[in-house]
């Protein structure tokens, strides 16, 4: 009995171009009716895919006429996008004489999203779709709640997102880390990890499955970067040293957290703290902080500037006779000299506390940079890995979207 026709054929010259038509089972509730999808260029398929390549093979020394794909309709799994981009994948600007892929029907965030998450399970060469990320719509979670904040205020003063704008920045992100968009990942891993309140992603990429434990390590991180501050103050001058038990009292009141004990010691003490967002913490600190001391006259205002009781209520009127000249030469110079006495307080306290929010700030920056570079290496990494599985050797790439950075090599 001779041999059924392979399901891969080999790259002969123009034999790679050859269209051999594959059909692949997934298995239902009803074992006796799968759903089929069928795609042609099977060859094309098992060029731009690790594991559609070997499940391909497998067919093939099984003798088998189909694909089993290990999925089951029912799942959650998006049927009509698989079957998208299993029709999609061969149309690669990579392959010469290709095309670009066309855009799904509704290239929505949460489409497109799906059609990412089986790129990644599937381990395909994602340049054909690469384009996709900067097309979709909308494109931004920050469009969202950009008319509530202005550039003058501190990235983590905005208003708490609604869960539509959430789900929205977790899409964006899983379509911005497979297709290898680094400024729209970056924008939207901050929104997911510092600002939203998302336990969970619908993803297939490994590193962002875990959204509780990346944000407590930056929650930690946060806390760090105030106990050192706190530190600084504790081994400065007497005043300053005050200022430091004054920063104690009040996060202690609002409890959130001694600056002067370990972040574990303060999750016990403190019960809440450890499930806020990094965003919130911080807030809360900025607001535990922010007014001095009501109780002495002395009020500050979102400007910075301050009024003492008597500014506020109007001046009093001017007393006459003996009376009125002690009040002029007496009272009057020294209520001043405490006025401004309690002015120059009020001053100093406000430069501590932005000085340490301008750090913590700094440094929030920093790290979101750091951590959305060390995931995007991680990606890389991994798409040349399928590169090289693939047989494909490595060009320098047109731009920062992950075009084609790839070529085949000579058969």
């Amino acid at each position: 009995m001779s041999d059924p026709p392979s399901l891969i054929e080999r790259p002969q010259g123009q034999q790679f171009e050859q269209a051999t038509p594959v059909e692949f089972h997934i298995p239902s509730s009803d074992p006796e009716k799968p759903v089929i999808i069928k795609a042609s260029h099977a060859n094309k398929l098992a060029r731009y895919s690790v594991q559609l390549r070997r499940l391909l093979e497998e067919a093939r020394k099984s003798q088998k006429p189909f694909v089993v794909l290990k999925c089951r309709a029912g799942d959650g799994t998006n049927l009509p996008v698989l079957e998208w981009v299993l029709q999609q994948l061969p149309k690669s600007e990579a392959d010469p004489g290709g095309d670009t892929c066309d855009a799904p029907t509704l290239c929505d965030a949460r489409t497109l999203c799906a059609a990412c998450n089986v790129l990644f399970r599937y381990k395909c060469l994602p340049t054909a779709f690469a384009d996709l990320s900067t097309k979709v719509s909308p494109g931004s979670s920050a469009r969202s709640i950009a008319s509530e904040r202005s550039e003058s205020v501190r990235c983590w003063q905005a208003k708490r997102m609604v869960e539509s704008t959430t789900e929205l920045a977790g899409q964006l992100m899983t379509i911005a880390l497979v297709l290898g968009n680094k400024d729209l990942f970056r924008a939207e891993l901050a929104t997911v990890i510092w600002r939203a309140e998302l336990e969970s992603l619908d993803t297939s990429v490994e590193k962002l499955v875990d959204l509780h434990a990346m944000r407590r390590e930056e929650l930690q991180r946060i806390y760090q970067d105030l106990k050192d501050a706190h530190h600084k103050l504790t081994s400065g001058t007497d005043y300053e040293r005050q200022l430091a038990e004054f920063i104690t009292h009040r996060m202690e009141a609002a409890k959130l957290g001694n600056p002067a004990h370990s972040w574990q010691d303060n999750c016990t003490r403190f019960s809440g703290i450890a499930e806020l967002t990094p965003y919130r913490y911080i807030g809360k600190v900025e607001n535990a902080l922010r007014l001095v001391d009501a109780a002495n006259g002395i009020e500050q205002h979102e400007d910075g500037s301050c009024s003492t009781d008597n500014e506020v209520q109007g001046r009093e009127p001017p007393s006459i006779g003996l009376l009125g000249s002690i009040q002029r030469h007496v009272f009057d110079p020294l209520k001043a000299a405490i006025s401004r006495a309690k002015e120059e307080r009020v001053k100093l306290w406000t430069e501590t506390v932005k000085s340490t929010l301008d750090s913590v700030e700094t440094e929030i920056k920093n790290r979101q940079g750091k951590r959305a570079d060390d995931l995007m290496s991680w990606r890389d990494t991994q798409v040349s890995g399928w590169e090289r599985e693939l047989g494909w050797r490595p060009t320098a790439p047109a731009n920062g979207l992950a075009r084609p950075t790839t070529r085949p090599l000579a058969a």
